[in-house]
C-alpha cells in the first residue's frame, strides 16, 4: 500500500493534466469459508457501501484505493448454530489497467492487496479475536461514460483472507475466506 501512495504522489507531480476519480459502489459479496475445525465456520453474505479514489497515472493506468464497511454473519457447523456477526473493514489499493480509454465504455482489469481489520464483534464472537491480515486482490470491471466527468461502474473483485479466531493470544482455528464482490456504482472525475 506504501507504493501506490507514493505512485499517487509523484503522479500527481509528474502528470498534471492527470484525472482524479471519486466513487461510491453499492456491494453484495459471497465468502466461501473454511476452518480447522471439524464442523466448520460458515460466513454468510452482506451488502454495503464502498467508498473509492483513484488516480490517473497514464492514458490507460491508474491507482485506486477503496473502503468498506462490511457485517458478516458467522454460523458452526452443519446445523447453523448463530455465533454472531463481525464487522470487517477492507482497504484494498489497486494498480488498474483500461485497455480502452476514451471510449463509452471502458473495461478495467486491476490488481493489488486488500488489508481487513475485523472489529465490532456480537454474539459469541465478542469475547474472541480475529487478527488483522492483507491478501492479494483482483478486479474485473466495466465503466460507462456518461459524460465527460460522470460514469456509471460495474465491477467484480476477489479477495482470499487468512486468519483465524483467536482467545487472548491463543489461536482456536483458522480461519480462510474466499470473498467475491459484485458492485454497481458512480463515479465523478475531478
Amino acid at each position: 500500500m506504501p507504493l501506490v501512495i507514493l505512485a499517487l504522489l509523484a503522479s500527481a507531480r509528474c502528470d498534471p493534466g492527470g484525472s482524479w476519480t471519486l466513487g461510491m459502489d453499492l456491494c453484495i459479496d459471497g465468502v466461501e469459508s473454511e476452518s480447522s475445525q471439524a464442523d466448520g465456520i460458515e460466513a454468510f453474505s452482506a451488502v454495503y457501501v464502498r467508498a473509492s479514489v483513484s488516480r490517473a497515472l497514464s492514458r490507460t493506468f491508474a491507482a485506486g484505493l477503496s473502503i468498506a464497511n462490511a457485517s458478516h454473519e458467522f454460523a458452526l457447523g452443519e446445523d447453523e448454530i448463530p455465533m454472531g456477526s463481525v464487522e470487517f473493514l477492507p482497504v484494498t489499493a489497486m494498480l488498474l489497467y483500461r485497455p480502452l480509454p476514451g471510449r463509452g465504455f471502458e473495461p478495467r482489469i486491476g490488481a493489488g492487496a486488500c488489508a481487513v481489520v475485523f472489529w465490532e464483534k456480537s454474539g459469541s464472537l465478542d469475547s474472541l479475536d480475529l487478527p488483522a491480515c492483507v491478501s492479494p486482490a483482483i478486479e474485473l470491471g466495466l465503466d460507462w461514460n456518461l459524460s465527460q466527468r460522470l460514469l456509471l461502474g460495474l465491477g467484480a473483485r476477489w479477495t482470499w483472507l487468512d486468519t483465524g479466531i483467536e482467545n487472548g493470544g491463543e489461536r482456536l482455528t483458522d480461519l480462510s475466506m474466499d470473498v467475491m464482490e459484485l458492485s454497481l456504482g458512480v463515479g465523478t472525475r475531478l
